[in-house]
């Protein structure tokens, strides 16, 4: 049975988290990849990040999206 859809935030903030099965970033370049593509949606102001956590096997945002998702 398919789960239900996820109901969209009211206030348009969101913790986000993906986790992998093994390493996400294996190296530095990962990471720095990644922070670059995070700045880069935050400047662009499609979304505001309140916070970030980047580790090995998983990763936590909070952001607030507002009406773009």
């Amino acid at each position: 049975m398919a789960r239900k859809g996820r109901v969209q935030s009211e206030t348009g903030i969101y913790h986000v988290l993906l986790r992998g099965v093994n390493l996400l970033f294996s190296d530095n370049a990962d990471y720095e990849e990644f922070t670059n593509t995070l700045a880069r949606y935050s400047a662009s102001g499609e979304i505001k990040i309140f916070a970030y956590s980047l580790l090995k096997n998983r990763i936590h945002l909070v952001i607030d999206a507002g009406e773009s998702i």
